[in-house]
């Protein structure tokens, strides 16, 4: 799979690739850069869009992170065998992902995490927040037991 340095790769997906997972990708860099190599794609993603500005707003304000360089990619670009964990912002986008324990297939895991997208910007740094707190509860226990 794609451990690399004794870290996981984790893959974080939601719809467009432009607000949810691009934030979740920023946090796994930010916060737990030691436990995972992280990055991000979009089940409907058009490669190339930018993170909304709202996101990246939201990225610097709360993590310090740039995300003005993020370009969307669609998770048909996505080497699976590659990725040991896919993270779902939804358990609807979890259910159209081919995961598993076996085979070398990766882990699926999901969240519950709304699309803020075209939300005002409060709601932007609200959805970052959570998503930090779901990945704290249910991502990072799970690496820790891996590792």
């Amino acid at each position: 799979m794609g451990v690399k340095n004794g870290m996981k790769r984790v893959l974080f997906v939601c719809k467009g690739n432009m607000c949810r997972s691009p934030m979740a990708e920023a946090i796994a860099k930010v916060k737990w850069g030691d436990l995972m190599e992280a990055e991000s794609a979009g089940v409907a993603a058009w490669a190339g869009d930018s993170a909304t500005d709202d996101a990246v707003q939201a990225s610097r304000r709360l993590l310090r992170y740039d995300l003005s360089g993020h370009r969307a990619r669609n998770m048909a670009e996505v080497d699976m065998a590659s990725i040991d964990i896919v993270v779902a912002m939804t358990r609807e986008i979890a259910a159209g992902i081919d995961g598993g324990a076996g085979g070398g297939k990766p882990v699926v895991l999901a969240l519950e995490i709304a699309d803020p997208y075209l939300e005002p910007a409060a709601v932007y740094e609200r959805t970052l927040q959570e998503i930090e707190r779901q990945m704290e509860d249910k991502l990072i226990p799970l690496l820790r037991r891996r590792a």
